[in-house]
């Protein structure tokens, strides 16, 4: 049987998400909690529209939360989190702590950016997956390693490191979905350090299936 071409892996800027309820989606799949939204019509959007800067898309969205926090600080809502860097589970338990963690987003060494459903915890998501591409990985690196092609070393000790760095607690979350909370612990969330942006929809709604996501990939990442 001839060998699976490996995938290599790609760091997007803006990688599309419909947040789903499937363990695991590839970039730009649409699968929802609902049954209306398509990949051409979903409920909504969140995250910059394509252009050279994000920086005025997040000072708006800035604004706009901060706007709601003195006006409705107990309205029902939810948010696209964006970190400012790629972060552990545990590192989101501690920043999202408390919090309905529907989705996170994340860029495994040896896989592509993609969208985890979150059904218990961010870890148990994180350990399913990552044992999914671990094993994928593994016959990967058997695939080519009997091929005995000295053109394969490079690929074949690639494979072998990103091997070695998939875990279930990699920092590798660059993004989260929080649902059925409130703007003022919208708000507290978006002061936190790890935080770039929490973007909030307008007009409000406390969730968020069916949605397209945009969250912003972090600045400086190697």
């Amino acid at each position: 049987m001839a060998a699976r071409r490996p995938k290599r892996r790609r760091r997007p800027q803006l990688p599309v998400i419909v947040v789903a309820t499937a363990i695991a989606l590839a970039a730009g799949a649409v699968i929802s909690h609902r049954a209306l939204p398509s990949v051409n019509h979903p409920l909504g959007k969140l995250g910059p529209t394509p252009g050279p800067s994000s920086e005025g898309h997040v000072a708006a969205k800035r604004a706009y939360l901060s706007g709601l926090e003195r006006r409705s600080p107990d309205a029902s809502a939810a948010g696209l989190v964006s970190f400012t860097r790629l972060l552990s589970a545990s590192d989101v338990g501690r920043t999202l702590g408390g919090l309905r963690v529907s989705a996170v987003f994340v860029s495994f060494p040896s896989g592509r950016p993609e969208a985890l459903a979150v059904r218990r915890t961010t870890t148990a998501a994180m350990s399913l997956r990552a044992s999914q591409l671990v094993d994928a990985t593994k016959a990967d690196i058997a695939a080519l390693a009997a091929r005995r092609d000295p053109s394969s070393r490079q690929l074949l000790d690639e494979r072998r490191r990103e091997l070695a760095q998939t875990s279930a607690q990699c920092a590798c979350i660059y993004g989260a979905v929080v649902q059925h909370t409130t703007v003022r612990r919208l708000g507290d969330l978006a002061r936190s350090g790890d935080v770039r942006l929490v973007d909030a929809p307008d007009p409000l709604t406390d969730d968020l299936s069916g949605w397209q996501l945009t969250p912003i990939f972090p600045q400086n990442t190697p």
